[in-house]
């Protein structure tokens, strides 16, 4: 077995951000969203880490990232909110040399 870990910047292009969702509370009744949440720059700096355990030529594969974007403006009511990116990924890995 081998053990591969990586840490580094990363840098990613937004494609599309959107806000959906939907509930109801007892006191204002149903409620939905479906709102695009674009930050002012479409490019996203952030930190990524990942972790690599190789059986032969089969890797199990684990990560972090978190992007430094805040997608949520700042309203009346809510003066610094945080919509930043936070990503975990599970994955299966093949290496074919």
């Amino acid at each position: 077995m081998a053990l591969d870990a990586v840490v580094g910047p990363e840098l990613a292009y937004v494609l599309n951000a959107r806000e959906v969702g939907s509930g109801s509370s007892s006191v204002n009744g149903a409620w939905s969203i479906d709102v695009s949440r674009l930050p002012a720059s479409r490019l996203d700096f952030g930190l990524r880490g990942d972790l690599m355990v190789w059986r032969n030529q089969v890797g199990l594969m684990a990560s972090f990232s978190t992007g430094f974007a805040n997608y949520q403006p700042a309203t009346i009511l809510v003066t610094s909110p945080d919509a930043s990116v936070r990503l975990a990924r599970l994955g299966l890995a093949y290496r074919f040399n």
